[in-house]
């Protein structure tokens, strides 16, 4: 087994489309998706003195 350790270049160019000015690894709607799915904005209002009149508007089905 060798003890020679792999040659790293760290002044290689990146690839072709990944680079330049205003690059996004993923779209938009995908950024928005994940902020909407691990948000925590109704945990201060359901914790409050008027929380079950909050939790009333998510559902106005059932009222």
């Amino acid at each position: 087994m060798s003890d020679q350790k792999p040659i790293i270049r760290t002044d290689a160019p990146a690839p072709e489309g990944f680079e330049g000015e205003g690059f996004f690894a993923t779209k938009l709607s995908s950024v928005i998706g994940m902020a909407r799915k691990f948000s925590l904005w109704p945990l201060p209002f359901a914790t409050s003195c008027c929380g079950i009149e909050f939790m009333a508007t998510l559902n106005p089905t059932y009222d």
